[in-house]
């Protein structure tokens, strides 16, 4: 397969292992869809303390950040792509933060038939149990522009020589 920029796509991974880690290590158990009690390590409540703002924001910081990372490595090449790709992750976060805001009007749009499809059987449940937090939209906004002003920097150095 080519990808557009190999570093910005392995970048990504790297950054969306990060998420993963932080899930198993740092949030209770059950708290997320893809991880349940067995995969949990339990970690949280005995070693790892975090302060609230980072224990709470940081994976709406990786989201947005991983995922505009690994669509600029797949299909970026030019400066408006990569801008767009990383409007549309961070679009997609904010849509899903602000549902959980208004979680009973959103949980009600969810239509019955998404309860036979893995994944996205979750979404209504999503938006009922989640919060919203301005934080996490702030840490949202943080990571799709840290992952564009990233491909940005990278851009520069691979015309200044160095290969991307």
């Amino acid at each position: 397969m080519r990808l557009a920029s190999r570093k910005l796509f392995y970048l990504g991974w790297i950054s969306l292992i990060c998420g993963v880690a932080f899930y198993l290590i740092a949030r209770p158990s059950g708290s997320t869809y893809f991880f349940g009690k067995l995969l949990h390590l339990g970690f949280s409540s005995r070693i790892i303390k975090l302060p609230s703002l980072i224990q709470g924001s940081f994976p709406d910081f990786v989201h947005p950040f991983a995922f505009s990372l690994i669509g600029m490595g797949l299909l970026s090449l030019t400066r408006v792509s990569r801008f767009a790709i990383c409007s549309i992750f961070l679009a997609m976060n904010l849509f899903f933060k602000i549902g959980q805001n208004y979680k009973y009007a959103f949980a009600a749009q969810v239509p019955k038939w998404f309860g036979g499809i893995p994944i996205m059987e979750n979404t209504g449940s999503f938006f009922l149990r989640g919060t919203f937090d301005i934080n996490d939209v702030f840490a949202m906004i943080v990571g799709a522009a840290a992952a564009f002003a990233l491909s940005e920097l990278l851009v520069r150095r691979q015309k200044g020589g160095e290969r991307c």
